[in-house]
Parts: structure tokens; sequence; C-alpha cells
């Protein structure tokens, strides 16, 4: 019991000083009303005797009402009408949740009008992840999903274990099926897409949405003056007049002749035939081709499916994934060839399909599904399509295809987003098309909702640096913040030094560099340095570099491999070789013991300094300890630099060994520029047929698309003096 004339107002402090309220409420949440009268101060229910406690005092000793909080909970079997499912739908393989359960007025399905199968509003939450909506049909007794009709035509039930047969849904059951089938099936579909299209121009019912209906005169060349255009009756996209050479576009002229192959039937989805008996006799490669897909598609494992477009995106990027492009082409061309609307490819589909393909021989085929859908169906057509047929343009190596996929978006109307630009800019700079670059960003500026940004810009100077193009990238630099409002980041700094550095305007590039001082948004790093530092190296400006390199130390940042390079070329450069030999030192003294083990590159701009000093004997001590000390990779670069110095100091001999040895010790296949080293030698000191046994040898390697051209990168200093080649040979910029 309360204390006497306390009403209980002591028993709630104890219980503020013996439990927090968290505690309290999970005891009151637990159902134990006698530890929590406990806690209060009472005594035990069961001892209570005491009749004078007042209204307050009795109420107080009641223990909380017991929440259920199992009501929202999925019902047992057998459960009450008040008991509801969590979700609006009824959960797999639950005997309780089945549409002829006696709780149906609670559940939160809906029978359409005439209809047995329950319609459910949300199929957000579902057991299996990845499980699609449209794999799940009607029920039987006990709550289990139909999995088809067996031999006899009677539906049987699917239970857990035996889940479409083995736990496979349908989208993998045809993935299954078409990988098993024959390689000729699958071209035999897939050669006739050409035939497929013009057929379906003058049989329009055969092949529904793929190939909408056209007028087929309008596609003959002796109507060259016709324009496209869409008319939509009666339920049917009939597609308008064109021109001859705007169908050519998309397809070749052997396409058209619809004489080689026989009629290709639709798939019946109705009937367990596929095709009729009018039909059976033929034996044209298309048709066996159409029917093996067709029987893998429709029944994978001999029992027919249900499925629509989503199970079969499904399949397609599957089958991309698993490297079998042409198998989830013919998967696609069978989806064009139905007249079910459920079966019409949609831009999931082209998404998928696009999304497998990367090889060179891929391309034809994505170039041609795109031209399809841009002369038949460009509605389908968005951004998301745009974008993936350029990145898998990109990957087949066809830039030309995916820079013309870029301007087709704009030419039907359709805006360009973001990720369309930056796939766009991507394939560029791989293929190094500078000025297809610049055009691509300046279109930018002109496109409503879309604006340059750090990313785009990186990409466009990445194309003008791949092709050398490194003045016109810096004029383009100069206006990226005042003409294009482009906000800087680290990454898109670093570029900028770089580029003006090699383009020679230092003076861009040391304000580019103050400006990252200034800016608080950005970090400054060793990397930092070293981009303005290379600029200074290829200008041979040994004070500009010093200077970077005491503001470097000022800065309480640590020298890497990439410095000590720059300050020895640009000492190098300068003809400072003393400056270049204290920078060695200081190298292999540094407390830093990655730094202490100098890197290949590193190695060869040393060689080279020294071989311009007439230095050979240490240029090959420091090539032969880079294994043996050091255990440094030696490259081509740094064989190229040890070939110079012995040719400068006319020791042809020592180079010939060592041109054996960089091919004996290390495997490390000759360049250009050896061989244009060593020929050049011979040819000087008259060994002519060693010198032409060397040309040989250079020829045959070049036939054989085993000889790296690696002076092709300096065409435009080819030619000059023998410290020029000497630094070419190192792998160096050019004077």
């Amino acid at each position: 019991a309360a204390p006497v004339g306390t009403s209980g107002r002591v028993g709630e402090e104890e219980e503020r000083n013996l439990a927090t309220p968290g505690v309290r409420q999970w005891w009151r949440r637990r159902g134990a009303p006698a530890l929590t009268r406990a806690a209060r101060g009472y005594e035990s229910a069961s001892t209570s005797t005491s009749t004078s406690k007042s209204t307050d005092d009795a109420d107080r000793a009641k223990p909380p009402p017991k929440k259920d909080y199992r009501r929202n909970r999925r019902p047992k079997a057998g459960g009450g009408a008040g008991a509801k499912p969590r979700y609006n739908r009824p959960p797999l393989h639950d005997p309780s949740s089945s549409a002829d359960a006696g709780a149906d007025e609670d559940s939160h399905a809906q029978r359409p009008p005439g209809g047995d199968r329950p319609k459910w509003l949300s199929h957000q939450h579902t057991r299996t992840p990845g499980q699609q909506p449209q794999q799940r049909r009607g029920r039987g007794a006990g709550g289990f999903p139909y999995r088809g009709p067996d031999n006899d035509g009677h539906k049987t039930k699917m239970n857990a274990n035996n889940r479409h047969l083995g736990g496979m849904r349908p989208g993998e059951r045809i993935v299954k099926a078409m990988e098993a089938l024959p390689r000729a099936s699958v071209a035999g579909i897939a050669s006739a897409e050409g035939e497929d299209v013009a057929r379906a121009l003058r049989s329009p019912e055969t092949y529904g949405r793929a190939y909408p209906a056209a007028d087929v005169d309008a596609y003959d060349e002796s109507n060259p003056s016709t324009k496209p255009s869409r008319d939509n009756t009666a339920g049917k996209n009939t597609a308008g007049k064109n021109t001859a050479g705007e169908l050519a576009a998309g397809f070749s002229a052997d396409e058209h002749d619809d004489g080689a192959f026989g009629h290709v039937p639709a798939a019946d989805v109705r009937g367990d035939s596929v095709v009729s008996d009018s039909d059976s006799d033929e034996s044209s490669s298309s048709v066996v081709g159409y029917r093996s897909v067709d029987e893998a598609v429709t029944k994978p494992d001999g029992v027919r499916v249900r499925f629509s477009a989503p199970t079969l995106n499904f399949a397609i990027k599957e089958l991309g994934e698993r490297g079998n492009f042409e198998r989830a082409h013919a998967l696609y061309l069978w989806m064009g060839m139905q007249k079910e609307e459920r079966y019409a490819p949609n831009r999931y589909t082209l998404v998928a399909l696009f999304g497998a393909a990367s090889e060179r021989g891929h391309a034809k085929i994505v170039t041609k599904v795109w031209r399809q859908r841009l002369l038949f169906d460009p509605d389908v057509i968005n951004s998301e399509v745009a974008s993936a047929a350029i990145t898998a343009l990109g990957r087949c190596e066809n830039w030309p295809a995916a820079y013309q996929v870029w301007k087709d978006v704009a030419a039907i109307g359709e805006p360009r987003n973001m990720f369309v630009y930056t796939a766009a800019l991507t394939v560029l700079r791989e293929s190094q098309r500078w000025e297809e670059a610049g055009d691509v960003f300046r279109a930018m500026r002109d496109e409503p909702g879309v604006s340059p940004d750090a990313i785009t810009a990186g990409l466009t100077l990445a194309a003008f640096d791949a092709a050398r193009r490194w003045r016109e990238a810096n004029a383009l630099a100069k206006r990226l913040v005042d003409v294009y409002r482009v906000s800087m980041d680290e990454h898109l700094c670093h570029q900028v030094i770089t580029i003006a550095g090699r383009a020679e305007d230092m003076a861009h590039a040391r304000t580019q560099f103050d400006r990252m001082l200034k800016s608080p948004g950005l970090v400054v790093t060793t990397y930092s340095y070293n981009c303005l530092l290379g600029g200074y190296a290829r200008n041979g400006d040994w004070d500009g570099a010093g200077d970077v390199a005491r503001e470097l130390k000022a800065a309480h940042l640590n020298a890497d491999s990439y410095t000590y390079t720059h300050l020895v070329s640009a000492a190098e450069r300068a003809g400072r070789y003393d400056a270049a030999d204290a920078v060695w030192s200081e190298m292999l003294e540094s407390p830093n013991r990655s730094v202490r083990r100098p890197s290949t590159v590193m190695c060869g701009a040393y060689v080279h300094c020294l071989g311009c000093q007439g230095r050979w004997l240490e240029a090959r001590e420091i090539v032969n300890e880079m294994r043996h000390r050091w255990n440094v990779s030696r490259n081509a670069a740094v064989y190229n630099a040890l070939l110079g110095a012995l040719v400068r100091a006319d020791e042809v001999e020592t180079a010939l060994e060592v041109f054996e040895e960089m091919q004996t010790e290390d495997g490390v296949l000759p360049t250009e520029i050896s061989f244009m080293l060593l020929v050049r030698a011979c040819q000087e000191c008259g060994m002519v047929n060693k010198a032409r046994e060397l040309a040989n040898v250079r020829d045959s390697l070049a036939e054989a698309g085993a000889l790296e051209n690696d002076f092709s990168k300096y065409d435009s200093h080819a030619g000059g003096s023998a410290q020029e080649v000497g630094r070419l040979a190192a792998g160096l910029p050019p004077v």
C-alpha cells in the first residue's frame, strides 16, 4: 500500500528515481503489473487488504492495459476475421491469405467485376528478391499458385519447394532455354531481320507493334518526295510515307528481298500449337530459327508459361550479362514479331539489349535497332535509351555511330539530359575526337535544363589532351569559369594546370594554381604541385621549378618520385647537370622509403641526363641496379634512354648488346625509337648489313602488329637534333 497521507506521491518520486521513463515504459509494455506496482512502492496485489485507498490510488494500482502489438502481423492459419495482414497483398505461399479464405472482407484485395482473380493494390513487398508482379498468377486450393497446365491440360499446384519447376521463375527458365538453343537456330531468326521489316510493311497484322503498318508504295524509289508521318487509326499505328533513302539508311538493299525467306508466323500464345499446319512444311532457316526461339520462350521446359514484356526484359539483360548477345538479340526479335501488346518491346527492352553489346561486331546490330526505332517508333526513344545506345557503341569502338545517336535525339525533339552528354563525351574522349567533343560541350549551353559542370569539362579537356591539342584545350580552359559558368573542383584544376604547362602558357598555369591555393573549398596536395612542376620542366625553367619545390616544402608536403622526376628533367633541359645530380642524391637520401626506391620513370629521366653528359658507364650501371638493387622493372623507355646514351658516345657494339639484352633478360620488345636509333647508328658506322637486318626485323614486327610506334606521338618534333632524339628515346617530352 501507498504510505499514509501521501496519496502515492512519494511512490511516484521513487518510481522516477528507480526507473527511467524508457525502462518504465518497457516494463508496462511487457505486461508485468506486479513488478510495476512494486516499483511504485505498492505491496503485492494478492496480499493487499487496504480498503481506505483513494480512487486515484486504486486506479494507479491497476496495471496498464496490455497492447496487442501482433495485431498487424501475418495472421496464423485459421485466425479470426479481425486479424489483418501487414501489407495490402497476401504473402507468398500462405494458405490463410488465399483468395478463397474466409477473411476476404478484412483484406485489402479487390476483386474485379466478373473475375475471380483478386487485384492487389501493391506489389512492392515480395519475399523473393527480384520477383516480378506479372509472374504471380491465380491461386488454387490451399493458397498455392497454379504452376500451369500439365500434359493432360489440368492445372497443377506449385508449392514453395517446387515453384516453377525447381524454384525457377519464368524469366530464368527462358534464359536457360535460350542458352540451350543451337547457334544455327539463333542465327536463323537474326538473319531474317531485314526481311521481317520489309514483310511487316506489307503485312502489319502479322508483326504487330514492332514494325507498324505503312504504305508500301511510299518506300518505293519512285516516290522520293514523300515525308514520314504517323497516323493512329483503329488501334493500329500506321507509319506514313518516307523516302527510299531514309529506309536504306537503316537497312541494306539486300534486306528488302523478302523472296528468300518464307512467311514467319507470330506466336499463338492462346493454344499449344506454335505454328499452323499450313506452315509446317516450310524449310527456310528463318522459319526454323523462329520456331526454335518461340518454343524456347513460350515452352522453356515443355510446359507453357505466362509472362509479359518485363519478364523478357529480365531475360535479355541476363543473357547479356552472360555474354550471349546474339541470343538476347534473337529474343528481342521474337518480341517484335508478336501481335500481343504485352510482348511489345519498350524502353527497358532497348536499354537491356544495348547494355548487352560489348564487341565490335555488335555495333551493327545496335545501330540497326536504333534506326528501326527511330524510323518506326520514335516515341519509345528518350534520354535513357539514347545514353545506353551511346555507351554500347562506345564499347563497340564505333564513335561515329555514337555521335550520330547524340544528334538523332535532338533531331526528334527529345531533350538530352546530363547522362546523354556524359556518355557522348566519354566515347569521344576514348576516341580522341577533340573537335566533336568541343561541339558537344558547347551545345550544353543551349540545351534547356542542362549546364556544363566539372565532369563534362574534364571529359572535354581529356579529349583535347589525348589528341595532343593543348593550345586549343588551353583556350577552352580559360573560358570555363567566365563563359561556361563551370564550378571548378580539384580534378579539373589539375587538368587545367597540366594542359597550360603543355601549351607553354605558364602564366595561366600559375594563375590557376594561385586560385586553387586561395579557394577554401579546394585541397592542394603534392599532386597539385607536381602538375605545376611538369609545366616548368617541359619548358626547361629550372628557376621556376626550384621555386615550386621550395613552396612544396614550405607547405609541409612530402615530395614523391614524380616530384624528383620533374626536377631532374627541368635541370637537364636547362643544362644544369650539377643540379640534376644534387636532386638524384637528395632522392636517394630521402627519409621516405618509397621515395628512396626510385621509380622506372625517375630512372629513365636520370639515365637520359647522364647520356647527355657522355656518362654512359654510369647510365648503364643505373640500369643494372634497377633490377639487382632496387628491384624496379625496366621498360622500353629506360632501354631507349640507354641506347641513346650509347649512340651519342659512339658505342654501337655495346648498344647492340643492350638491344639483345632487353629482349632476352627482360622480354621487352623494341619499339620504333629503338630501331630508329640503331639503324641510324649502324648506317653512320658503315655497318650496312646490320642496318638492313634491323630494318627487316622492324618491318616484320610492324606487319605482325607487334611494333609500338612510340615515335608517332612526337611527329611534330621529328627530325630534331641528337639531344632531341635522346629525349624521345627516354620517353620524355620533347623540347
